[in-house]
């Protein structure tokens, strides 16, 4: 089964955006944002677990029957945190550091990345060799 879906969690300021934006390129064919999965469009999902498994279970129903190779997108509190703040975060201050980990409770993964050190553009090869 050829890949259609790639979903990406993680907590906000983790990099998944940065990350998505560099899988376009990394990917040999376009990538669009579950509807357009099944009519044969490649599919990123960019998304916030807060509610642990559960919180996956919707997605999980509504890609039945395609392949989906779940990513952790990790990325340390204190790090995310401070690129919250250099951005000017739109959410409530200290969203960031409050998600770095909550997001990941009890979810598993077929790949994870950590933004922590490592560059979106090597994440996205990472979860690029996964999927070609």
């Amino acid at each position: 089964m050829t890949t259609q879906v790639i979903v990406l969690n993680g907590g906000s300021s983790s990099g998944k955006s940065g990350i998505a934006r560099c899988l376009q390129a990394e990917l040999p064919t376009p990538w669009l944002a579950a509807a357009t999965a099944r009519a044969g469009a490649h599919v990123i999902i960019d998304d916030v677990f807060l509610g642990g498994p559960a919180s996956r279970e919707p997605w999980r129903k509504a890609l039945t029957g395609l392949d989906v190779p779940w990513v952790g997108v990790r990325c340390e509190s204190g790090v995310a945190e401070a690129r919250e703040i250099a951005r000017g975060g739109t959410g409530p201050k200290g969203m960031a550091a409050a998600q770095a980990e909550k997001v990941h409770e009890g979810v598993s993964y077929d790949v994870e990345v950590d933004t922590t050190h490592m560059e979106s553009r090597a994440c996205a090869r990472t979860i690029a060799a996964h999927v070609t």
